[in-house]
């Protein structure tokens, strides 16, 4: 956040609060709830679909798609290692 707004418009993207006229709805960008159910989890953030302050801006569409892709990403690895791990400890027994 560069600028610390003194005002908000439904134009405000409600990840960084910059006054952006390229926002849209956080739901028509991602159609997802699950992702903001992820991102209240993760970062606090609650957004409701009927929420007219829901705005994303680009920049800030970029940076949630990053969050998801390591979410995934470290989820898939850590399934991984779990696996790996109860396979080592199975051919230990043995």
């Amino acid at each position: 956040m560069d600028m610390v707004p003194t005002a908000i418009s439904v134009q405000t993207c409600r990840f960084c609060l910059s006054p952006n006229e390229q926002t849209k709805s956080f739901f028509e960008r991602f159609n997802s709830e699950v992702l903001s159910s992820i991102l209240n989890g993760l970062l606090g953030i609650q957004l409701d679909p009927s929420d007219q302050y829901s705005n994303i801006c680009e920049k800030c569409t970029s940076k949630v798609e990053l969050i998801f892709s390591l979410m995934t990403e470290f989820r898939k690895a850590n399934e991984l290692f779990c696996s790996l791990v109860e396979q080592k400890q199975q051919n230990d027994i043995k």
